[in-house]
């Protein structure tokens, strides 16, 4: 990255497209040096929002974070500095609601039913034909023996 950084060439590219707080922003949040990021996402908010300034040569900044936070304005006003602690968190798995039923399911279960339904149905018919003509072989073969 530090031989082939092309990423303010494209950003150069959004410029009149994307508002310039936001762009210097994100040229903040992408400084090559960690150190020199901004020191919160509230901080890095505020200055995508053009609610605060990012330091101008967020690509090269030698300034320090705690310089560069303290630099935040909104309007007129300054606002309190961030503290300059990081909080560490545990990362717990998000909950993922389970994806809705499709229709096309409850489609395919009702197919199978249907064709378990069917199928039965034939197999059943398919059976009492052979016991009927079964039954109608053994009556005539008692009928032509009565006759004899």
């Amino acid at each position: 990255m530090l031989q082939n950084d092309s990423v303010p060439a494209k950003l150069a590219q959004l410029k009149g497209r994307v508002s310039a707080p936001a762009l210097q922003a994100v040229q903040w949040a992408l400084a090559l040096d960690e150190k020199q990021r901004p020191a919160s996402v509230a901080i890095w908010k505020r200055a995508l929002e053009g609610k605060a300034l990012a330091p101008a040569n967020a690509r090269g900044v030698t300034s320090s974070v705690a310089d560069q936070n303290a630099a935040t304005r909104v309007g007129t006003a300054a606002t309190a500095p961030e503290p300059q602690t990081r909080r560490t968190t545990t990362v717990r798995p998000r909950y993922e609601e389970p994806e809705p039923t499709s229709v096309w399911r409850w489609v395919g279960i009702a197919a199978v039913l249907l064709a378990v339904v069917f199928g039965g149905r034939a197999w059943f018919n398919q059976r009492e034909a052979r016991e009927t003509a079964k039954l109608a072989v053994a009556r005539t073969e008692i009928e032509t023996r009565l006759e004899a």
